[in-house]
């Protein structure tokens, strides 16, 4: 096979001939893995135009050679954007993934996590736990595990110092984890914390723009609302960072007290039988006409469960109700997942005996 390659320089002399290096690396591999043989190669002065001659000269060679254009690298060079070659058909058109952005990726979807939590003191910390609790339900315990939480302390004592930052930043470099921010908003009387991380891969848990209700009307629409759906589960469609909310919908007619909602989940997807660790959520009070927020679905991890939510809850007469829905694996359904087997304990306890 013949192989001709087209390289992209840096305008910049300091950063030019370490990149080329790279890239000339990846090519000689990519030629001996495939058993190739190089017939011509062409190099492009990234100058952030959008023509590019060499290129041009570059794929006229690979046409006449019968050869395949072999692109070095797309990634964004100097003032360049990223490079997105095409061929219809001739000639056959291969382009290298960059080292540096694989090796991105791939610690962006590390299991580990370091957790950056920041609080402004006191007994009765609100913004605190709103942040553990963001950072819970982010976090897939079958999945995902906690090197360490670093906490800090608001206001700071130099506005350019953040000491817990720093070393959440530097386990996270050692350990190849990922970096969950509790929140960007104010904390107590200070500024929002933007995030200005360069080199870790990183998420927020919670934030003010994408923060999902605590309660929202249940669904009116006679359509998607099943006849028997008194109790159910709706999986909400508002994504924060590929997951949706999960609201546990009251419409009985009465208002339910006591709430108690635990999730549990089983696959063989991944070639063993594996159980989610359950996780159970706990509400005062859900209003008739009314759903609270009760957890989240997890679309690329979630989907490959046979999830389960067991309900129980008090009515307005002191009685205590029960019920179970089961949601197969596959994405969130559109329409709610009611609880049909919704009762009180005390007739079923009675049927039970009878």
């Amino acid at each position: 096979m013949k192989v001709v390659a087209y390289f992209r320089r840096n305008p910049d002399p300091t950063q030019a001939e370490a990149e080329l290096a790279v890239q000339r690396r990846e090519v000689t591999r990519w030629i001996e893995d495939e058993d190739g043989a190089l017939v011509a190669e062409f190099t492009e002065e990234e100058t952030g135009g959008k023509a590019r001659p060499a290129f041009g000269r570059a794929r006229k060679a690979a046409q006449v050679e019968n050869a395949v254009l072999l692109v070095a690298t797309t990634k964004a060079i100097g003032e360049a954007e990223r490079f997105s070659p095409y061929s219809s058909a001739n000639p056959r058109i291969v382009s290298l993934p960059d080292p540096e952005e694989e090796d991105r990726k791939a610690w962006s979807r590390s299991r580990s996590m370091v957790v950056y939590l920041r609080t402004a003191g006191g007994h009765d910390d609100v913004d605190l736990a709103r942040q553990r609790e963001a950072v819970s339900d982010l976090i897939l315990p079958d999945f995902h595990t906690v090197l360490a939480a670093f906490i800090e302390a608001e206001p700071l004592a130099s506005s350019d110092e953040r000491p817990a930052l720093e070393a959440a930043l530097a386990m996270c470099r050692q350990s190849r984890a990922r970096l969950v921010v509790g929140t960007t908003d104010a904390i107590g009387d200070g500024p929002p914390f933007e995030p200005t991380v360069a080199d870790v891969p990183f998420e927020i848990a919670t934030c003010a723009v994408d923060r999902w209700a605590e309660v929202i009307a249940a669904p009116s629409d006679a359509a998607a609302v099943p006849s028997d759906a008194a109790v159910s589960i709706l999986i909400g469609e508002h994504q924060v960072r590929n997951r949706c909310p999960a609201y546990l919908v009251n419409r009985t007619g009465d208002d339910l007290h006591g709430v108690t909602v635990t999730r549990s989940g089983w696959t063989l997807g991944f070639g063993d039988l594996t159980q989610m660790q359950s996780s159970t959520r706990t509400i005062e009070r859900i209003a008739d006409g009314t759903g609270a927020l009760v957890g989240s679905f997890e679309l690329a991890f979630d989907a490959d469960f046979t999830i389960s939510w067991r309900v129980t809850a008090r009515d307005g007469d002191g009685r205590t109700w029960a019920g179970t829905t089961t949601l197969d694996k596959g994405g969130p359904p559109r329409r709610p997942l009611p609880l049909t087997s919704w009762h009180p304990l005390d007739q079923a306890d009675k049927s039970d005996a009878d």
